[in-house]
């Protein structure tokens, strides 16, 4: 049984595997303004730090300095991310 393509053999291939997805996709969830709006719409939300413990201040200038090698490890398939901090969300009932 054959796996799904990684992110770089969809990258390279154009495409991601045969599910009809463009193999754009990645270079526009990559893509500078779409970031620069992510990044706009924490920085409004007073968003807070990741497992890093980077705050949103300290962010800009590490992406200034860093941002081009981490989308092009991204785009390459290379980039390993880091753990997603978890936040368990009280329910009704529980």
């Amino acid at each position: 049984m054959q796996g799904a393509p990684g992110v770089s053999a969809a990258s390279k291939n154009g495409r991601n595997g045969d599910n009809g997805y463009s193999g754009n996709l990645l270079e526009a969830i990559v893509d500078r303004d779409n970031l620069n709006r992510a990044y706009k719409r924490v920085k409004a939300n007073g968003g807070s730090h990741g497992v890093d413990g980077m705050t949103v201040d300290e962010l800009l200038p590490y992406l200034k300095q860093h941002g081009n090698a981490i989308r092009q490890a991204i785009l390459e398939g290379t980039y390993i991310p880091q753990p997603v901090r978890r936040k368990e969300i009280p329910k009704p009932g529980n």
